[in-house]
């Protein structure tokens, strides 16, 4: 009652049903599981070695010998004999084989092979061939799954995982958690799920709770420890991209061509009104899709991502940036058709590009080129802003009253070295010591050190004569009596406890210097006496 309740929800669409189905076996007539490829016959030799798993003979069967090792295991069918004989065996299905066949099935087959699995609507209906992430080409923890009666298997768990599953059976019997556990430890599961190497499988939780979300059901294996095992196999299968710059959507191992179109969603929506809408709207009827595949899951709680692939990926990066545009004029309209919130998009490049679409959130790749000048740049920007970063800094740290500083240690900024102020003396003047002359009054200039001097109370400063160079007459230069100081030539010698500096229109005007012979007359004070030199 509870099987047939399943099924006719499955078909209202209230619940998110899959049956994934195990392929795998290791029965005596599966020809996949024999080195000659057949079964063997009257005419073999057939061979079992030391690893090979437990055999299931499940037909009738004649072979002329078989070989197996000690702790080899056959196990009979109902009703099932197996026959030797000497005679040849002429049947057509009897090909000749040159040496003895061999059983090959060596090693477990692992869960996580999405081979070693085919989805059904039912336990024991055909394959069905559906486009499918890699993660969601293993059972889902939402799939029924199924190893099928009339055959025994040999299955690698492997270690470390948590595999959840909505229903799990077996030959038949159905299984809960703690059931399935208790099978694991009898000898037929021991052969049937053997030890991995570090002793420890796998665990196995069995939820019985079939989704009936109307928003989706998520697979749960597109991320994690998980989806790593299923890329460890899948990726040895991926085949080159037709495409310049291919896409890997969430939740699958290989590159794809074509775009992805993730939609986050809001309240009222509904997974089927989505794909059923999309579908009716933009591809049922058009020749130019007829060849795109549609890939739809539930990645996360509300997040929903469509993904539309072909060789090349021109129609289905056309086909995308439609889907795109539909979506966001439903949003931009309200979002009463689709209830979803936004839109990104992303597609491979390589050809049939048709530009952004209007509203929508594009992610275009980038090429490999772009992307180096892009981190050369960002380097760059980088660290000019730690050198000025560095130079401010090291620019606070200095004293205040210290000018000078140091940028690398090598370029450094010294106080400038001011040169003392110097009288410089028009070369249309000469001085002639040690004689008199009347200097007429035309002939002066303004002593730039006369007057109020700011620096009375400092040290005189020295005096500094303009050089030979400038072509000024050679004087003679006035000398130094310890007992007096110095006699200043533009001034008259003052005695030592007066100024410095004494007010050349004072000097006493007499043309006799023989009187003072240690004085001068200053020409400049003079000129008034004598106009005409």
């Amino acid at each position: 009652m509870g099987q047939w309740l399943l099924l006719l929800l499955c078909i209202v669409g209230l619940v998110d049903c899959a049956y994934k189905r195990w392929l795998s076996n290791t029965n005596f007539g599966n020809p996949a599981n024999w080195n000659a490829g057949r079964a063997p016959c009257g005419n073999d030799v057939a061979v079992i070695h030391d690893e090979s798993a437990a055999v299931f003979l499940q037909v009738n069967t004649t072979v002329k010998q078989l070989l197996m090792p000690m702790n080899g295991e056959v196990v009979f069918g109902s009703d099932v004999v197996l026959g030797f004989t000497e005679q040849p065996d002429h049947s057509a299905s009897c090909t000749p084989y040159s040496s003895n066949v061999e059983f090959n099935v060596t090693y477990p087959r692992d869960w996580f092979d999405s081979n070693n699995w085919c989805e059904t609507d039912s336990e024991t209906g055909n394959c069905k061939t559906i486009a499918r992430l890699d993660s969601e080409k293993v059972p889902c923890m939402n799939d029924d799954v199924v190893y099928p009666s009339g055959n025994s298997f040999y299955v690698n768990l492997e270690t470390g995982i948590d595999i959840k599953v909505n229903t799990f059976k077996i030959t038949g019997k159905a299984y809960t958690t703690t059931s399935f556990q208790s099978f694991l430890s009898t000898d037929q599961g021991k052969g049937m799920f053997p030890l991995p190497n570090n002793g420890q499988r796998s665990s196995v939780t069995i939820q019985r709770r079939p989704c009936n979300d109307p928003t989706g059901c998520m697979c749960g294996n597109n991320k994690g420890e998980v989806l790593n095992r299923i890329c460890v196999i899948q990726r040895k299968r991926c085949t080159k991209a037709q495409c310049r710059t291919p896409l890997k959507p969430v939740g699958h191992c290989c590159d794809l061509c074509g775009g992805v179109a993730v939609m986050k969603f809001g309240s009222g929506f509904r997974f089927d009104t989505l794909v059923n809408g999309i579908r009716r709207n933009l591809i049922d009827g058009k020749s130019e899709y007829k060849d795109v595949q549609v890939i739809t899951s539930k990645i996360s709680e509300d997040e929903i991502q469509m993904i539309l692939l072909d060789t090349d990926g021109v129609r289905a990066s056309q086909l995308t940036r439609e889907i795109a545009k539909e979506v966001q004029n439903d949003i931009n309209a309200g979002g009463f058709k689709y209830s979803v919130l936004s839109v990104r998009v992303d597609v491979s490049s390589g050809g049939g590009s048709t530009g952004p679409i209007s509203g929508a959130q594009t992610a275009e790749s980038i090429p490999n080129g772009e992307i180096a000048g892009i981190v050369v740049g960002g380097a760059v920007v980088v660290g000019l802003l730690v050198v000025v970063a560095i130079f401010i800094y090291r620019r606070k740290q200095s004293p205040t009253d210290e000018l000078g500083f140091k940028v690398f240690d090598k370029i450094s900024f010294k106080k400038p070295n001011f040169r003392k102020p110097r009288v410089e003396v028009p070369p249309s003047f000469g001085f002639r010591f040690g004689g008199p002359e009347n200097v007429g009054p035309s002939q002066g200039f303004d002593n730039p050190m006369y007057g109020n001097n700011p620096l009375e109370n400092e040290k005189p400063m020295d005096m500094e004569m303009m050089p030979s160079s400038l072509g000024l007459e050679q004087e003679e230069q006035p000398t130094f009596d310890s007992s007096r100081g110095f006699d200043n030539p533009l001034y008259d010698s003052p005695p030592l406890n007066e100024s410095m500096f004494t007010d050349p229109s004072v000097v006493e005007k007499t043309s006799d210097l023989g009187s003072r012979p240690t004085s001068f007359v200053n020409p400049m004070a003079m000129v008034e006496d004598n106009p005409q030199t």
